[in-house]
């Protein structure tokens, strides 16, 4: 099921410069990243991360406790757009541009966040010629503290 996110939209904006009589320069603007949360929902329960693989770039925060995640993702400095959904459950984000298709993914194993790209992208390659290459790997964003019970909790005997 598909649902289109009204509102949310994500591209690079361009700017095109005529420099002399048929000489153009086009140039892209930075984005300007993920928005800053509001100091009433930052708390010591939110980690940022800061994470890159291949042409991918994802940065954020996780929450330790609930494990929500709020992410940022950019494919060769383009903005994806900013995301949010729990690793535990499923976090994905699919892509289907001219030079990337794939899939972006947050996973829980154990008490790690984990960031996976599966992806086709295509580069410049050797003598100026594009190629299609495969970027896969999984990096580790997080280790979660361990929630200990409270001194008076009662635990098991050995």
């Amino acid at each position: 099921m598909e649902a289109e996110l009204a509102g949310f939209t994500s591209g690079a904006t361009l700017r095109t410069i005529e420099t002399q009589p048929g000489t153009y320069h086009v140039k892209q603007f930075n984005n300007q990243g993920l928005p800053k949360m509001l100091p009433s929902q930052i708390s010591k329960d939110w980690h940022p991360f800061n994470s890159t693989i291949g042409v991918v770039e994802v940065h954020g925060y996780t929450h330790s406790l609930a494990f929500d995640t709020i992410a940022q993702a950019s494919i060769y400095g383009i903005q994806l757009g900013t995301f949010s959904g729990n690793p535990d459950q499923r976090f994905s984000i699919r892509v289907d541009l001219h030079f990337a298709r794939g899939t972006i993914t947050f996973s829980i194993r154990g008490d790690d966040v984990w960031l996976g790209v599966n992806m086709q992208v295509v580069r410049l390659g050797v003598d100026n010629v594009f190629e299609s290459v495969q970027c896969v790997e999984n990096k580790l964003l997080h280790t979660m503290p361990q929630i200990r019970p409270e001194p008076w909790v009662p635990t098991p005997m050995m």
